[in-house]
């Protein structure tokens, strides 16, 4: 007969110990007390905490069970008249909508951001080290309509940009703005106490793909440390490309969208973003020109073929344009061409990845 000891330290509710055990054995006892605002819980050695608008998991837990922070995100566009929220394609109908609010059955566009508030629970400092990007899954641009951001104020400070087309996307400190003032990009470590929030901008690209992704923040307090796992309501962030979508134009006086047209431009499209597009552009060295409207709508010469192109998505990062019309068919229809802001001039990337420069 092999003899056991069970040891268990620190103070339990009820315990039950027995030797042999034959039949059915029942425990019942009263539920722990509920807390208000916060919802802790034990899955697997995993401690959940679930707080309004977002589902934090700690990670690698040490030292006091009383966790030191607490994060809330939140899926949202940039004022900058960049992104975009991605929705089932239903038809012409226009679609209404609060643009303050995320549309049912919608995801972020390339562009869209996410924000997070940081929050000590107790006085003492709490370091946030480092925060990383773990993609989740890649599969094709999904296919909808782009309802695109209306226009607002500059963007926060505590900028992050996560380039989601890298193999190993990392979240890059950008400048950002405080009315007219710049506000240099700040970096890692920052602190965070119940009296010292802070909130992050992280605003993701994903031009070519549709990606599922999450943040991982690692923190750390006196003898304590840990990562926080953040995502949205429990599920992973998703952003995807434009490539794969048609946009309708925002209209804040009536709060819908609706398809571009002449009689009803895209306010969107009279932004600082999109305004370097409105003269006509040429191809330096050859005779390749590209003239685009206020409703997204361009006309371009490409190495001697005639085409027609929609804007499908515009930010500070790129204007993508996809080709809805080609003359003698050399170049598909559905194939996008891609601006990016090089210094002064621009850098045109058309559907076989060949790279020019523009003007």
């Amino acid at each position: 007969m092999t003899e056991s000891t069970n040891r268990f330290d620190g103070n339990a509710d009820n315990v039950i110990q027995v030797g042999d055990v034959h039949g059915d054995v029942h425990n019942y006892a009263p539920p722990p007390p509920r807390r208000p605002k916060l919802l802790w819980a034990a899955i697997g050695g995993v401690l959940l905490l679930v707080v309004a608008g977002g589902l934090v998991v700690l990670l690698n837990q040490t030292g006091d069970s009383k966790q030191p922070l607490a994060v809330q995100s939140k899926v949202n566009l940039p004022k900058d008249c960049s992104g975009g929220w991605v929705v089932p394609d239903t038809g012409d109908t226009p679609i209404k909508g609060d643009f303050t609010a995320r549309p049912p059955n919608a995801e972020l566009s390339d562009g869209g951001q996410v924000t997070l508030t940081l929050q000590g629970l107790r006085s003492s400092a709490v370091v946030l080290d480092s925060m990383r990007v773990d993609v989740v899954s890649r599969k094709p641009a999904a296919k909808g309509v782009l309802l695109p951001a209306y226009c607002g104020s500059n963007i926060v400070p505590r900028s992050f940009r996560v380039d989601l087309g890298q193999p190993m996307p990392t979240a890059k400190p950008q400048d950002g703005h405080d009315g007219g003032d710049v506000v240099k990009a700040g970096d890692f470590p920052f602190k965070i106490s119940d009296t010292d929030p802070e909130q992050f901008i992280v605003t993701a690209l994903s031009p070519t793909e549709d990606v599922e992704w999450r943040l991982v923040l690692a923190w750390s307090s006196g003898s304590q440390h840990g990562e926080l796992v953040v995502d949205d309501n429990g599920k992973p962030f998703r952003s995807t490309a434009t490539t794969n979508t048609r946009f309708f134009c925002p209209d804040p006086n009536n709060s819908t969208w609706h398809l571009p047209n002449e009689d009803a431009p895209c306010g969107m499209m009279v932004t600082p973003s999109y305004a370097r597009y409105l003269t006509p552009l040429h191809h330096t060295g050859s005779a390749d020109t590209l003239s685009i409207g206020y409703s997204g709508l361009a006309d371009m010469t490409y190495n001697s073929h005639q085409i027609s192109l929609a804007a499908v998505s515009v930010s500070a990062a790129q204007l993508v344009l996809k080709v809805s019309w080609s003359k003698d068919h050399a170049i598909p229809v559905g194939s996008t061409f891609t601006f990016r802001p090089d210094g002064d001039k621009l850098t045109l990337t058309d559907p076989n990845g060949i790279s020019t420069t523009w003007n």
